[in-house]
C-alpha cells in the first residue's frame, strides 16, 4: 500500500500573509490585492501570487508605535491607500512609491471601517467606540 499523504513536504515558511482582524482590498490598478500583515500592509500581485510590495511604518511621517492593522481602504482614483490600526491611528500611503504620506490621529478605539469616496477627495473612518470622522484627502495630493 502506498502512503500518498507522505509525498509532500513543506519547502519554506512564508511568515504572516494576512491578519484575521482586517479586510482585503484591491488597489486602484486592480492588479494587486492589499492584505494586512500585523502592522504592515502587503501588496500581492493577483496573477503571479507573490508579494510585490510591503507598506511598512518606518519613515519619519509614520513614526510611533504600530499595532495591528484593523482596516484597509484604497482610492480608486489615485494610488492612495489608508490603513487603520488598533490604536486608533490611520496611515495614508502612496502605494506606487511605497511611502507613508501622513498619520492621522482622531479615534480613541480601533479603526474598524475605512472608505474613500468615488472621487478620492474624502476618507470616511469609523472606530470600535462608535465615532465617525470624515477626512479631506486634498491635503495629501
Amino acid at each position: 500500500m502506498v502512503k500518498s499523504y507522505l509525498r509532500y513536504e513543506p519547502r519554506a515558511s512564508f511568515g504572516v500573509i494576512a491578519s484575521v482582524e482586517s479586510n482585503l482590498v484591491f488597489d486602484s490598478s486592480r492588479k494587486h490585492l492589499l492584505a494586512p500583515a500585523l502592522e504592515k500592509v502587503g501588496g500581492w500581485h493577483v496573477r503571479q501570487g507573490i508579494c510585490t510590495r510591503m507598506l511598512e511604518p518606518s519613515t519619519a511621517s509614520c513614526s510611533g508605535p504600530s499595532l495591528a492593522v484593523t482596516s484597509i481602504a484604497a482610492s480608486m482614483s489615485s494610488p492612495l491607500v489608508a490603513s487603520g490600526y488598533a490604536d486608533g491611528s490611520i496611515r495614508i500611503w502612496d502605494s506606487d512609491k511605497g511611502t507613508c504620506e501622513t498619520t492621522l490621529n482622531g479615534h480613541k478605539g480601533a479603526v474598524t471601517a475605512l472608505r474613500f469616496n468615488k472621487s478620492g477627495a474624502q476618507l470616511a473612518s469609523g472606530s470600535k467606540v462608535n465615532d465617525f470622522i470624515l477626512w479631506e484627502v486634498v491635503a495629501w495630493h
